[in-house]
């Protein structure tokens, strides 16, 4: 009976029998998550303190030579225009045959251009520029300003419907079957569209007002989040893209010079700086966040129509608020502060002028205030004068009217007498 035990007949290497060539990447989701977040973290940190940095320098630049905000943005839209459909077009250059989307040419060319960019600042020069006394005190001190803190409020929702479109928006393309080229036109779109309103910022905004302009900002942005919720075909999404020419290029020039506005020369870098923080910052990481788990809770085209009724409502509420309360205070102050003009004398004549010189000709409401006047104070050193109408008939007659030191003097003055006290600072002059 023979042997049943298996024995090898021949000997060979493996590798000559079989190649084995499949490859299984095993990967460490934890880990990969966490390295992405703190580099996501530190990056966020870095670019957001280059943003304050960088808008409190161009802002001081353009207060020094008087140019346009507008037009400095002009050069970062057609940067946007260029490298996002080149990005796009590497992307899926770089993806063919590999079975996976591979995103190292967009990283490559981001830190190139950073690179390109952090070299160009190093040569700035911003030594006019004054350095600030107490940094904290002073941006404390326009903080107090309910304008400003409307400004930021507002800037921290449009931050989040932004954050929200940008986190989500490629997705909801992804979906709908668009390439990776049609993601870097949207893009592209955006930035053409957004051009002619970058050069008509200024004229725009000096003309319909800041937080008119920050109001249509939130009227577009409903109109966008809804017509995404709305489109199947990814190509209809270039129609609400290129109404991001309102949405950012307008509104968000609307609210940098509003913020130089309302801040100082040594607070523009902390106060652009918050405002940055704001909307690229806190907004942007708010709607995602709360974009994120709404998408999870009701799905993704009900959210975006939960953010366009949120924007909505938020815009209406800040036009209120604005007409109705900040615009009437501006006001108030204005006419609070404004320099007060010389009162002319009208229809009075000389008899009923003289007559009233030292008495009360503009009512009882100032009668103690006349009578604590340096020309009817006994106690006053300086001469007083008569209102006796012969003899003031062949003299030049003026009244004085001093409204800044909280007082008035009315009385009549010979020239002698008058140059005495104009060198004084007591008349200023109101010829009939």
């Amino acid at each position: 009976m023979g042997s049943c035990q298996p024995a090898c007949l021949i000997t060979a290497n493996r590798k000559t029998l079989c190649t084995n060539d499949k490859r299984v990447v095993e990967y460490d989701i934890k880990l990969t998550f966490w390295l992405y977040l703190v580099i996501r973290v530190f990056i966020g940190m870095i670019s957001g303190t280059a943003f304050a940095m960088f808008e409190g320098a161009v802002i001081a630049i353009l207060r020094e030579h008087k140019a346009d905000y507008g037009l400095q943005r002009i050069y970062a839209a057609i940067g946007g225009m260029i490298s996002s459909p080149l990005s796009g077009m590497l992307i899926d250059y770089a993806s063919q045959n590999k079975g996976y989307t591979d995103f190292k040419p967009a990283f490559y060319l981001y830190a190139g251009l950073k690179i390109i960019s952090g070299a160009l600042m190093m040569s700035m020069n911003l030594e006019f520029k004054s350095p600030a006394a107490n940094v904290v005190a002073d941006v404390l001190t326009v903080l107090k300003n309910i304008e400003i803190v409307a400004l930021f409020i507002t800037c921290f929702i449009l931050g989040t419907a932004w954050g929200y479109i940008e986190s989500f928006l490629f997705w909801l393309l992804q979906d709908l079957g668009a390439s990776r080229s049609l993601m870097g036109i949207t893009i592209t779109i955006g930035g053409i569209a957004g051009l002619p309103l970058l050069v008509m910022s200024g004229p725009i905004i000096d003309k319909i007002g800041h937080a008119d302009v920050l109001f249509i900002g939130f009227i577009f942005y409903a109109i966008r989040l809804m017509g995404y919720s709305l489109i199947y075909n990814p190509w209809m999404c270039l129609i609400f893209e290129a109404m991001e020419s309102v949405t950012s290029s307008l509104a968000f020039t609307a609210a940098v010079t509003y913020a130089a506005k309302l801040s100082t020369t040594t607070t523009d870098s902390s106060i652009q700086g918050l405002l940055g923080g704001l909307y690229f910052g806190v907004g942007k990481g708010a709607g995602s966040l709360i974009g994120g788990y709404l998408m999870q809770a009701v799905g993704t085209r009900p959210t975006y129509q939960i953010f366009s009724a949120t924007t909505l409502i938020t815009g209406c509420i800040y036009y209120l608020f604005n007409h109705f309360y900040i615009k009437q205070h501006t006001v108030q102050r204005e006419n609070f502060n404004a320099p007060t003009k010389s009162l002319p004398i009208t229809n009075l004549d000389k008899e009923k002028e003289a007559k009233e010189s030292f008495g009360n000709p503009f009512g009882n409401d100032v009668k103690h205030v006349i009578e604590n006047t340096p020309l009817n104070n006994p106690s006053n050193n300086s001469k007083k004068y008569t209102a006796d109408k012969t003899k003031h008939d062949n003299q030049k007659a003026n009244k004085s009217l001093e409204m800044n030191s909280c007082h008035l003097n009315l009385g009549y003055t010979n020239d002698d007498e008058e140059t005495r006290l104009r060198n004084r600072g007591q008349v200023v002059e109101d010829k009939r």
